[in-house]
């Protein structure tokens, strides 16, 4: 076994560990840590610990540190920059403490790689106290983590993602008040999500959804920030709320050859209207000539053009809403 400090291990009275010894194969017995670290290979060097009798973790100081340098697996006690720390036990294995994963030599994995850092040839019980999520941080390189899976005969770190916030809006825009939901699809090992709502409100939670009703028109900038035990990650989004109680309006013109270009305001943006027409400004709504139907653009604008007959009668245009 490499990288030890023996005064916080013991064993069977089968399995014997001296202060100085740096690698040992147990034969028979169990090696218990008590609050040491086991680093194969030693720190910041990939290499291979093989354990012929059992381990178990005995105190919640303990801890396995692994580095990884590269996606080949060590297979000796001291491997190349490339390789990756491995434990092999023989017997049964009792996690517990902390899972210290550090990656070296400029190495980032992509999030397809996966890792098996430990093997148990007997039952595979316990769990490490600081994954959040089931996920544990990477100590070196700020928002990076990775998931930790075991089973009943081994434990395998995949899907290294650095911290990164994201999040969707059920709507962008609308007449107040407007409710919006809005979904966190960040990613990492996210232990709190603050939300900003532009609008003076604020709130921290760890729930990946929240719902905030917009009252005041104008435009809110939502910010997202969320954050792990090392770092954070943030990203924002524009609401535009505008005003219930004034209906869209035409409120300009434009002659651009045999195109009459129109132009208004205060709609609801994504939502449709009516272009309405007719000779006399007197007929009933029910008798004007529906156009087209158009959607408001992006900050409820009104955008139509209409080819026009220079010779013919005299036109009127209306906006109307499905």
């Amino acid at each position: 076994m490499q990288s030890c400090n023996a005064t916080h291990f013991g064993s069977s009275p089968l399995a014997t560990v001296s202060a100085n010894q740096t690698n040992v194969s147990l034969a028979l017995g169990t090696l218990a840590n008590y609050g040491g670290a086991l680093a194969p290979g030693n720190l910041g060097v990939p290499g291979k610990t093989i354990m012929l009798g059992n381990y178990a973790v005995s105190n919640n100081t303990a801890v396995l540190a692994i580095d990884l340098g590269g996606t080949s697996q060590a297979n000796a006690f001291q491997n190349g920059a490339t390789n990756y720390d491995f434990v092999s036990i023989a017997g049964s294995t009792t996690l517990g403490g902390s899972l210290k994963v550090n990656l070296i030599n400029n190495f980032i994995p992509a999030a397809t790689n996966s890792f098996t850092i430990l093997t148990s040839g007997g039952a595979l019980g316990g769990n490490f106290t600081n994954l959040v999520g089931g996920r544990v941080a990477v100590t070196n390189i700020s928002g990076g983590s990775f998931a930790v899976g075991t089973n009943t005969k081994s434990v395998v770190l995949t899907n290294f993602v650095l911290l990164t916030a994201s999040f969707t809006a059920s709507t962008t825009n609308g007449a107040s008040p407007l409710a919006v939901t809005f979904s966190d699809t960040s990613s990492g090992l996210i232990t709190n999500r603050f939300w900003n709502f532009g609008d003076g409100f604020t709130t921290n939670t760890t729930a990946t959804g929240v719902a905030h009703t917009f009252s005041s028109t104008g435009t809110n900038v939502v910010t997202l920030v969320v954050s792990d035990a090392l770092a954070n990650s943030t990203n924002s989004l524009n609401i535009v709320v505008t005003d219930s109680s004034a209906p869209p309006v035409l409120n300009g013109v434009v002659l651009s050859g045999t195109n009459l270009i129109f132009a208004g305001t205060n709609g609801t943006a994504g939502a449709n209207y009516l272009v309405l027409t007719a000779t006399n400004l007197a007929l009933p709504m029910t008798n004007w000539t529906a156009l087209a139907t158009n959607q408001f653009g992006s900050g409820g604008g009104v955008y139509f053009t209409n080819p026009m007959d220079l010779i013919s009668a005299r036109m009127f245009f209306r906006l109307r809403l499905p």
